[in-house]
């Protein structure tokens, strides 16, 4: 066996197992198993900072598996997460996972 096939089975297996890691979030009217990391959003948006007069960006990065989602989505293309619409910002395909950066202007 491949270690490319072993770390597949892993992110198959272990990272995206909804016992280990994920939750399900409904994601475009599909429930789905992903994982929302607001501690590597954290460290990311202190890079990207951005207010404006009482409006802001809501980020939020999720993992999600590629088999899963479908086709890898653009730039813009609208996401609804758990009711909240959200535009993507950010998108990798890292082995099969996407690492998506979602972003909805809000206000307070």
């Amino acid at each position: 066996m491949k270690f490319i096939d072993i770390l597949t089975m892993d992110i198959q297996n272990v990272f995206m197992n909804q016992h280990e890691f994920t939750e399900e979030h409904c994601i475009n009217g599909k429930d789905m198993n992903c994982l929302i990391d607001n501690n590597e959003l954290g460290k990311r948006n202190k890079l990207y900072a951005q207010h404006m007069d009482g409006v802001f960006s809501g980020r939020k990065l999720i993992y999600v598996r590629g088999e899963e989602f479908g086709e890898l989505p653009s730039i813009n293309q609208v996401i609804i997460l758990d009711n909240d619409v959200f535009t993507v910002a950010e998108t990798n395909d890292e082995c099969g996972i996407y690492t998506l950066i979602l972003e909805a202007n809000m206000s307070g």
